[in-house]
């Protein structure tokens, strides 16, 4: 049964790979995580078993996966940084925003 279960969680991790996979998203990472209640405790953020979450203060995807004790998560790559000829630009990033728009952005503005 052990042996069935390690096989689901890997099924679910390459599950989760496919569909977190992106070129303009950062790695994924698995986590090993304390579960309480059989939920997560992630990034001191709890997620339920089998849901998705966010930590208020993290901009990353997670997936609780409270029998394995892990969370799958992804999180942001490095944004741009480049100023072209004749513009200003910064980093913008809002952490109030869902992922993965919560994720650092190069933003420019003319001079």
């Amino acid at each position: 049964m052990e042996g069935l279960q390690c096989m689901f969680c890997t099924f679910l991790i390459f599950l989760t790979k496919l569909l977190f996979d992106s070129g303009s998203l950062g790695s994924l990472t698995i986590e090993k995580v304390d579960v309480q209640n059989n939920s997560c405790v992630f990034r001191n953020h709890t997620i339920r078993n089998g849901q998705y979450g966010r930590p208020s203060n993290h901009c990353v995807h997670a997936l609780c996966m409270a029998r394995a004790r892990q969370v799958v998560y992804q999180n942001c790559s490095p944004p741009e940084e480049y100023t072209p000829g004749d513009q200003k630009c910064i980093i913008y990033q809002n952490m109030s925003f869902r992922f993965p728009y919560c994720c650092p952005k190069t933003v420019c503005s003319k001079s």
